[in-house]
């Protein structure tokens, strides 16, 4: 039995052939969701790890809405620690 999971493995990792792709999030893939929210009123969910780079996702839409792009960010929903990751376990947050 052990042997077929070792060549199962081994099979696996030779289907492979170097042929990974580098995995992104859709937060670093902006440019094909931004014609998708033009002329709207968004809604985020997003923690501290939505980041684009070493921006916050939020940060980075917020800049683009300022510049060339017309939407809006209309509310953010978050966890229970913010979507800065700055709130304490168990502190009730109303809003931030």
């Amino acid at each position: 039995m052990r042997i077929l999971w070792v060549y199962i493995v081994l099979l696996i990792f030779n289907s492979c052939n170097g042929q990974m792709k580098e995995i992104s999030t859709g937060a670093e893939q902006i440019t094909r969701y931004l014609p998708l929210i033009e002329g709207k009123n968004i809604a985020l969910v997003a923690n501290q790890t939505s980041v684009v780079g070493e921006v916050h996702l939020v940060d980075t839409l917020l800049t683009l809405s300022m510049a060339d792009y017309d939407f809006r960010i209309a509310r953010v929903f978050a966890p229970e620690h913010g979507f800065r990751g700055n709130i304490d376990d168990g502190v009730a947050v109303a809003d931030e």
